[in-house]
């Protein structure tokens, strides 16, 4: 069964091949999509907080603004 998860979440996330990985194939790829996957979660959680802080204030307004323009910027 843990396989059969791990495939719906690789063809959820860009593998539509996935039901012909091997079983190997599967548990590697499926493990890098959840670390990819965390990853993004902790960006935007940190995104989010940065938002509220914002909102209660300037200098961290200030700061959130300096992230989204880095995040902005193509050279970063």
């Amino acid at each position: 069964m843990r396989l059969a998860r791990e495939v719906s979440l690789l063809r959820a996330h860009g593998h539509p091949q996935a039901h012909r990985y091997t079983p190997w194939q599967i548990q590697q790829e499926a493990a890098l999509t959840r670390e990819h996957l965390s990853a993004a979660q902790a960006h935007l959680a940190a995104l989010v907080s940065g938002a509220i802080g914002a909102c209660l204030d300037e200098q961290a307004a200030k700061r959130f603004g300096a992230l989204i323009d880095a995040h902005l910027d193509p050279d970063s």
